[in-house]
Order: structure tokens, then sequence, then C-alpha cells
């Protein structure tokens, strides 16, 4: 498990404590930028191209943001991070 899922303790970070940790400015919504972070983070683009890792990238930033407004909030971060465990999972 990558470190950045993990708390000070070393315990699994909760969907909001990862939430918060990658809404970079605060401002309490995750923008394209941050939402890049956490995938490269979680190593979803490892051994990929510049090129490919770009529209992996793209890919997640434009399912994550369901209402199409640019950023992506702690509901739809929610979705993408269960689907992504789910995918992980098998």
């Amino acid at each position: 498990m990558p470190k950045t899922l993990l708390s000070a303790t070393g315990k699994r970070m909760s969907i909001r404590e990862l939430y918060n940790c990658y809404d970079g400015d605060g401002n309490g919504s995750i923008d394209r930028y941050e939402l890049r972070r956490f995938i490269m983070d979680l190593e979803l683009v490892q051994g990929l191209s510049d090129e490919e890792a770009a529209t992996v990238i793209d890919s997640y930033c434009d399912r994550a943001d369901v209402n199409g407004d640019g950023d992506i909030s702690f509901a739809e971060f929610a979705k993408l991070h269960s689907e992504l465990k789910v995918g992980a999972d098998g």
C-alpha cells in the first residue's frame, strides 16, 4: 500500500482523510491536478509512457467528475475510491 494512504499512526486512512489530504489547497474540492496526484500515488499509471499516463489520468478525472463541474466533490471522490477498490480486488 502506498505510504500516502497510511495515516501517521500507520493505519489505513479513511476516505475523508484521503480526500482532505489530496485537497491540497483546502478549498473543499479536488481539482484535476490534485486527483492526478492521487492516481499517481496509487501507482495506477506506473510503467506507462507520459502520453499513456496522461490519457489514463484524464479518463479517471472524467469518470470521477460526475456532474462535470471540473471539481471532484467528496461524494464523487468516495464513489471513485470505491470503484478503484473493487477493481483492485478482482
